[in-house]
């Protein structure tokens, strides 16, 4: 099962850039499972994730605060994406540090 991963602090009131940029994960070529976890060491935490033309998460506030993902206690969601470059980014009023686990599993 492929994912993606990573830490980003962000800088108060600004959005970050695409968290898959450059990514080997980027693009999903063909339908795929995908499920998106995340946590932050402060909120409120802004989050928006796009796969292709399809929008999961617009600007939903992630509530998970804590040092380590728990796949069963931080998903933020679960979805179908069907084909597309996948947009992942993060906004809150603060300067925290935001880790993120983004698990895609193609379907036969």
């Amino acid at each position: 099962m492929p994912y993606a991963g990573g830490t980003v602090t962000l800088v108060a009131n600004t959005e970050s850039a695409n968290q898959l940029a450059g990514n080997i994960e980027e693009f999903i070529t063909r339908p795929s499972f995908v499920r998106l976890s995340a946590i932050t060491s402060a909120t409120p935490l802004l989050a928006k994730f796009f796969v292709g033309r399809t929008v999961l998460v617009n600007s939903q506030n992630v509530n998970h605060v804590g040092t380590s993902i728990s796949l069963k206690d931080h998903v933020v969601t679960e979805h179908l994406g069907v084909r597309g470059r996948i947009v992942l980014t993060f906004t809150s009023t603060g300067t925290p540090i935001v880790l993120w686990r983004l698990d895609i599993v193609p379907l036969q």
